[in-house]
């Protein structure tokens, strides 16, 4: 016998006479979404998954290779079947009642349709930031390595120290294979442990376009908003091997791990695709479109074969601790901006909705956080950017301002060295 296990319709690994001669009992509890170490309990919180099934099937033989890659290549909302029914069809799945925060939702079962548009990948802010959160996966870029890649992106950071990481790739014997981020108060942007220390000063609470670009003959470009930033003769003759580990959110010290919460990216990401071509200044023009946020990847780019890795694979991930995808009103309310009419059911963030209260602070358990930013106005536009801070408790920090989130302001005390505000509007 020999078992199998298949991603995308490719046998990723097998191993022959696993388990011979055993049986599986029927009439046992099946869970989804956690491990039991009982029947039907002894769960672990750091078990329990995190992310989306669909169309879960059991069947009560081993399918071929055959009949799993007809199931992959009808696509996600295909209809293929196999020479016999599933003993476990996901109808009788869906027919169950969900537990705790689990659910079913209505979602699009169009293979056409990129479910990316307007779904924003958001880490926590500076002060919630934690190495649990990120999104991971391993990196397949269609070919053994490349010899020259571009990684575009919509940028919008949450932090105010000097330097933090949003794109960490790491292979074997090179943990800084390809990393983007910023350090002292600077854009980085390194290949084969090459860093290219860029002059740009990215501020806080501000999307950005950047696209990084590099070729083993030319080195690297760095643009922002559409237009070139600096240039560097770095990592010539260098290649970048696929099949390496990916994670947005946080730097690798080694493959997969050894995060630095220092490092960890608080902030946004939208629309990152890396491409296995170095972008000319036309095409990353093109990409940008003129500052229009919601923007797709022009078709050409898809026909021509250039993007090794798309935002669509990426939205696909589940992501790890506070990282969230999210789209519509949430998103804009941590800053997205509009992708379609139907995501904005309020105005824009009003400065001057905001009460001022002098030498008070608003007292209670309603905290909803703390933060640290550059000036009033970032805190501000932070708190409204969150779902459930509607007022800020201020005091003047070295580093600028730093607050306390609350989710109500129902009571306030002195306090001669806070300013606390709240919103009105």
């Amino acid at each position: 016998s020999r078992a199998f296990i298949t991603i995308n319709g490719e046998v990723a690994a097998s191993q022959d006479g696993f388990k011979a001669g055993a049986a599986i009992r029927a009439g046992g509890t099946l869970v989804i979404g956690q491990e039991q170490d009982s029947v039907g309990g002894g769960f672990e919180a750091s078990q329990c998954y995190l992310g989306d099934i669909y169309n879960l099937n059991i069947w009560q033989y081993a399918l071929s290779e055959d009949e799993i890659d007809f199931l992959y290549s009808s696509g996600r909302c295909g209809f293929a079947e196999t020479e016999n029914d599933p003993q476990v069809p996901y109808s009788v799945v869906y027919g169950q009642e969900p537990q705790g925060n689990a659910q079913f939702v209505d979602g699009s079962c169009s293979d056409s349709e990129d479910s990316s548009i307007g779904k924003v990948l958001r880490f926590p802010p500076q002060s919630d930031a934690s190495t649990s959160n990120y999104v991971q996966f391993t990196a397949d870029f269609g070919v053994d390595a490349l010899n020259s890649l571009s990684v575009c992106t919509w940028y919008f950071k949450s932090f105010s120290d000097s330097g933090r990481f949003f794109l960490s790739y790491a292979i074997s014997g090179d943990d800084n294979a390809l990393i983007m981020g910023e350090w002292s108060d600077h854009f980085v942007f390194y290949i084969r442990r090459a860093r290219f220390d860029t002059d740009i000063v990215l501020e806080q609470q501000t999307w950005y376009h950047i696209c990084a670009t590099w070729s083993s003959d030319s080195g690297m470009v760095v643009y922002v908003d559409g237009e070139n930033a600096g240039e560097a003769d770095l990592s010539l003759g260098a290649t970048v091997p696929s099949g390496g580990n990916l994670i947005l959110g946080q730097e690798q010290d080694s493959v997969g791990g050894d995060f630095d919460r220092s490092q960890a990216f608080a902030g946004s990401l939208y629309n990152l695709n890396i491409f296995n071509i170095q972008l000319s200044a036309d095409q990353v023009a093109q990409i940008y479109g003129e500052g229009t946020f919601c923007e797709a990847v022009p078709d050409n780019f898809w026909t021509d074969e250039q993007i090794a890795i798309s935002y669509n694979t990426i939205s696909s991930m589940a992501p790890s601790g506070a990282a969230v995808f999210e789209s519509g009103e949430p998103a804009w309310r941590h800053g997205a901006k509009e992708c379609a009419s139907e995501d904005i059911d309020t105005e824009e963030h009003n400065p001057n909705c905001w009460e001022v209260m002098e030498g008070k602070r608003f007292k209670g358990k309603d905290n909803a956080g703390e933060l640290v930013a550059l000036d009033l106005a970032s805190a501000q536009a932070a708190c409204f950017g969150s779902a459930e801070c509607v007022a800020l408790t201020c005091e003047e920090v070295a580093e600028g301002v730093m607050c306390t989130m609350q989710s109500s302001f129902k009571k306030t005390k002195k306090s001669p060295r806070h300013t606390s505000y709240k919103f009105v509007c």
